[in-house]
């Protein structure tokens, strides 16, 4: 994967499609509504309700390695 492409999986926006304790589900409709393994949340507050546009960064270009930033 060259540069350009990884600089772009850093940072999505999505949907959150489920909640499972601190953690929430993402996906995103851009890549054919992949839906992310439970990521954590960066702050303090509830998780965001599901269907909510949302803020997440990746570590890398591998969607399964990330957290949620909150809201979006």
């Amino acid at each position: 994967m060259d540069a350009m492409s990884v600089a772009l999986n850093i940072a999505k926006v999505g949907r959150v499609s489920s909640i499972s304790g601190r953690n929430v589900s993402v996906v995103f409709e851009d890549r054919d509504n992949l839906v992310t393994d439970p990521l954590p949340m960066l702050n303090n507050l509830d998780p965001p309700p599901v269907g909510s546009s949302v803020l997440c960064i990746f570590l890398g270009s591998a969607l399964d390695e990330g957290f949620c930033l909150g809201t979006y």
